[in-house]
């Protein structure tokens, strides 16, 4: 067989055709494509001066064969040179920023997977949907997270035959921006329809003002901004305190915004008290004032154990365990204190009308001890109840250094005191006969 010099010329334009379009990883069968868009990519592409430049088509694997496919968005549809009889993906060129739908709505994400069919000339879209509950999310108290939860499934065109299902499963993947939370293994859709959904449960803690939920696979690049509430945090200044009423802790509930930054309340907020265990609240309610960004309140020890605390307000809750510990630092450093006050006192003279030394008719260093050691007691008890006769402070009185220095004054003075109050201070007074 001949062929002639022109016959020759054609067939090695269309090897070299053949041939670029193989680099291209496209099939050199190719046929211009009407093909309807799905209303979540048609809204979105709505929006743009030019909406063929957003456009991006893909191959199952992700590779880019835009340029190949040629795309041309007309109206409600996209034109496009695709491989007949073969799966690519449509989505936009550029993550698209979103918020998460409302308490139980489902909407279809930008982009899907275009499936021909033979003998149809409409061909099936597969759409990434999500649904989200509830929104705005919630605190959680136990868990110091905020919780909501998410369903990924896929979405078919309506005249797609209810059997039809992608070639390969889509993968979705979660990031995170702005926010602490676990990681989520990959969640994988293999069939269209609301029985295929996967659930995932998100705990997440917001670390910046603007929180926001990477979602990524290979239909579609959105980036969802999470929405909180503000809450109420209860900051307590320790986390033990001595039992047997000894103790108190103040406590300061906080309005906070997501990300943990204290802000001033929008308006009056009551905030409820309670507590599990031996413990006085002391009040037993507050309200952090509208403008002003907490509360203040104590809690007073009762018995020893654990105490739980909680304050609630509007859907937000926030609780601390305080431990009631035996108080044996401070109440031996109070008699130790009450000790040496008690000892210090013998170092002084004294005076004509003080008592004789003990075995005659005086008092004895014994006694002063004893005397130092019980007015101590007494003493330190008064202190941190708020008795602040001696002018220390009940939470310094509360300390090992403050219930020393509590017990010292006290057993010095205390001595001096029962000295002066004793019969035998009167000297000769004592044996004058009635």
């Amino acid at each position: 067989m001949r062929f002639s010099p022109h016959s020759l010329r054609a067939l090695a334009r269309s090897v070299a055709v053949c041939a670029g379009l193989a680099v291209l990883g496209v099939q050199p069968a190719l046929a211009q494509q009407r093909i309807n868009l799905p209303p979540a990519l048609r809204a979105t592409l709505q929006t743009s001066a030019d909406p063929t430049a957003r456009i991006q088509v893909t191959d199952p694997d992700g590779r880019v064969i835009t340029d190949a496919a040629r795309p041309s968005v007309r109206g409600e549809a996209i034109q496009l040179a695709s491989p007949e009889l073969r799966t690519f993906i449509v989505r936009l060129d550029e993550v698209e920023q979103m918020r998460l739908p409302a308490q139980v709505e489902r909407v279809a994400l930008p982009g899907g997977l275009v499936m021909p069919t033979p003998g149809d000339e409409r061909p099936a879209w597969f759409q990434l949907t999500l649904a989200a509950s509830p929104t705005p999310a919630v605190w959680d108290a136990a868990l110091g997270r905020y919780v909501t939860r998410l369903w990924f499934g896929l979405r078919a065109s309506d005249h797609a035959d209810p059997g039809l299902v992608p070639d390969r499963p889509v993968s979705v993947r979660l990031g995170y921006v702005g926010l602490a939370a676990e990681d989520v293994e990959v969640v994988p859709l293999e069939r269209p329809g609301l029985e295929h959904e996967r659930e995932v449960e998100l705990h997440f803690l917001p670390t910046t003002a603007t929180p926001t939920l990477q979602v990524r696979s290979t239909l579609t690049s959105v980036d969802f901004a999470l929405e909180a509430p503000a809450r109420v945090e209860l900051r307590p200044t320790r986390l033990d305190m001595p039992g047997f009423g000894l103790g108190t802790i103040g406590f300061a509930v906080t309005h906070v915004l997501p990300h943990g930054v204290a802000a001033p309340a929008t308006s009056d907020m009551p905030i409820s008290l309670m507590i599990e265990g031996g413990a006085i609240l002391e009040p037993e309610s507050v309200v952090i004032r509208e403008g002003e960004m907490e509360a203040r309140f104590s809690l007073r020890s009762s018995g020893l154990g654990e105490v739980r605390v909680s304050a609630g307000s509007a859907g937000s809750s926030a609780s601390a365990t305080i431990r009631q510990t035996l108080p044996l630092g401070p109440w031996l450093a109070a008699l130790l204190g009450g000790l040496l006050g008690a000892f210090a006192r013998g170092f002084l003279p004294q005076s004509s009308e003080s008592p004789k030394p003990h075995g005659h008719g005086g008092r004895g260093t014994s006694r002063r001890l004893v005397e130092g050691v019980v007015v101590a007691a007494i003493a330190y008890v008064a202190a941190v109840l708020g008795v602040a006769f001696l002018g220390v402070p009940a939470a310094v009185a509360a300390t090992e250094a403050g219930a020393f220095l509590t017990g010292a004054l006290a057993g010095f003075a205390g001595v001096v005191l029962l000295e002066k109050l004793s019969p035998l201070s009167r000297g000769t007074e004592a044996g004058e006969p009635a």
